[in-house]
């Protein structure tokens, strides 16, 4: 998978046809959205990280990358109409791990396995596979940087509320799921961990 240059995408082609020019009505212009092409072993695919569900298919790159942005004309036209904000470009890392998993997902045997931690694993047994980002929120953590959070504190880092959210998901104290950590901080970890165990038992449950 690569990402398409702008001679060979035409960058972003806005509902009226113009490049990098506002539609009539527009405040702002259209963002230059990039297009990820490859080939899956059968045709090409060019796909739109930041516009959900903005694919074109073909058996020539240009094929692809034609119904990609006939793809993203309707969906910006769909979305200028509705009003909604149009999505940012999307950060290098983040833009970097969606290349990542749109290449595991299109050649996974080409691709390394990567190794999970134990506790990471225990995670994926409980809630099933998942990005990080849908784990994170499955255990309560949020924000631009809780994918980052979660991997960190799965391996014992990150910060001390990332720890012990994991460990009320997995209902176990963290001394017992990050052993290795030294003696006082997997102490205090604990303390956390029992409080904020207390507080969600002393909630009210929710009515069916």
């Amino acid at each position: 998978m690569r990402l398409a240059n702008i001679e060979e995408s035409g960058v972003t082609v806005p509902p009226d046809g113009c490049a990098h020019a506002a539609c009539p009505g527009a405040a702002t212009p259209h963002p230059p959205y990039r297009i990820l092409l490859h080939h899956d072993g059968q045709a090409y695919v060019a796909e739109v990280p930041e516009l959900p569900s903005c694919r074109g298919v073909g058996e020539t790159r240009a094929d692809a990358l034609a119904a990609a942005e006939q793809a993203m004309a309707t969906w910006l036209q769909e979305t200028r109409v509705s009003g909604a904000a149009l999505p940012a470009l999307l950060a290098p890392a983040e833009l970097a791990r969606n290349i990542r998993e749109r290449l595991a997902a299109a050649c996974p045997e080409q691709m390394p396995v990567p190794r999970m931690s134990p506790v990471k694993l225990l995670l994926v047994k409980k809630f099933g596979k998942m990005s990080n980002r849908e784990l994170a929120g499955r255990i309560g953590l949020s924000g631009r940087d809780a994918p980052t959070m979660l991997s960190a504190a799965a391996s014992g880092k990150g910060t001390r509320r990332a720890r012990c959210a994991i460990a009320l998901a997995l209902n176990a104290p963290p001394s017992r799921l990050w052993p290795e950590r030294p003696p006082e901080i997997g102490q205090d970890d604990d303390r956390l961990y029992l409080a904020l165990r207390a507080t969600a038992d002393a909630r009210p449950a929710s009515p069916a």
